[in-house]
């Protein structure tokens, strides 16, 4: 679903629930629990929901977790084994949206940790979970007990694990989590992406609705042009993708996989990868949690806070003044300041041929 949709909806129905909850708080009195069972919140953002999972592991030592999300981002979560239970949350339905609510409030959960950066609708589901400790940002805090300050200079993964904080003593993490892919899923991406080593990947897309993130595709079709003289190439998205795939594919004659694979799929291919090149996106989240050297292409965001996470990660950003997009501002313009352009082909042929030297085994 489109997300400044979904961002509206939040704005209207979720603060409407919201500010009730807020009037019906003031007057409840909720007895502490211990922190034994744990319920994590995350409705959208494939990429977001990749960079939380280091927070939901140490999380995850302290008590029986579960997660409430949507069908949007549940196989980020599915198969975890520090997951206990999944509670997929059906919210173009009301009458589902409280059912679930019930069935949350049967579980009689000690904490309910909100890891949505902005969003109203979680904090009321958190307050209606019935759990006496509820932690989230600061940003909407009336709900929460215990309020987390942002950093916006910090990355989001070291954010994410500030709401761990609240309550536990951790660290931030040196590499993501990745997610569980099958022996099946395994096999079908070994048997599709193969080739003469080095094997490099690249992603030219992003969400529809955050176009400006997008690095040119006639200097996609330069840099694989280059690339496919001494690597292997493979053109990777979802269906959204195809038409700027097909394009870059019939200039340069890499194979497209764009809408051929599942998000697990996905992520089973990408991990033999030796470089995976991305514009900001969940793709590039994927890759980097997979082990994957990752080299992500950056303008109206800040890789300062959402770079691709972990020791082999790199990222070119060439910085125009501040970022146009303030994730826990609720700020996600469709950027006019072309950023993206100031990335020359030359800039990426460089950080790759030296990721390449490195290699996917090194730790950099």
């Amino acid at each position: 679903m489109n997300p400044a949709f979904l961002r509206n909806l939040d704005g209207t129905i979720g603060a409407f629930l919201y500010f009730t909850a807020t009037a019906l708080n003031a007057f409840s009195k909720q007895k502490d629990r211990n922190r034994g069972k744990i319920l994590a919140i995350r409705l959208w953002s494939l990429g977001e929901s990749i960079l939380i999972l280091p927070a939901l592991k140490e999380l995850s030592r302290h008590g029986k977790l579960s997660v409430l999300c949507t069908n949007n981002n549940k196989n980020i979560f599915e198969g975890l084994n520090f997951i206990n239970e999944i509670y997929v949350l059906d919210y173009k339905n009301p009458l589902n949206v409280f059912r679930m609510i019930r069935a949350i409030r049967s579980n009689k959960f000690d904490v309910s940790a909100d890891f949505e950066p902005f969003t109203y609708i979680t904090a009321f589901l958190g307050w209606a979970s019935g759990a006496p400790i509820r932690v989230g940002y600061e940003n909407r805090p009336q709900l929460y007990s215990h309020v987390v300050r942002i950093e916006e200079d910090k990355h989001v993964v070291h954010n994410f694990m500030n709401i761990v904080r609240a309550l536990f003593f951790v660290r931030d993490p040196e590499k993501l989590v990745p997610i569980h892919v099958s022996k099946n899923d395994k096999d079908f991406a070994k048997n599709l992406v193969n080739g003469e080593r080095p094997i490099v990947g690249f992603h030219p897309g992003s969400s529809a609705t955050s176009q400006s993130r997008r690095w040119p595709k006639e200097r996609f079709v330069e840099l694989v042009a280059y690339l496919k003289k001494y690597t292997t190439v493979f053109a990777f998205g979802n269906s959204d993708d195809a038409e700027l795939c097909n394009y870059i594919a019939s200039k340069t004659g890499v194979k497209n996989l764009c809408g051929k694979l599942t998000l697990k799929q996905f992520a089973a291919a990408v991990q033999d990868l030796d470089v995976f090149i991305a514009n900001d996106s969940g793709p590039m989240h994927i890759a980097a949690a997979m082990g994957t050297p990752t080299l992500g292409l950056f303008g109206p965001n800040s890789p300062q806070r959402y770079g691709p996470y972990g020791p082999k990660c790199r990222a070119i950003y060439k910085e125009i003044g501040n970022p146009c997009i303030y994730p826990f501002r609720k700020i996600f313009p469709n950027c006019k300041h072309n950023h993206m352009d100031k990335i020359s082909v030359s800039d990426v042929k460089n950080l790759v041929n030296e990721m390449i030297r490195r290699g996917n085994k090194s730790g950099y």
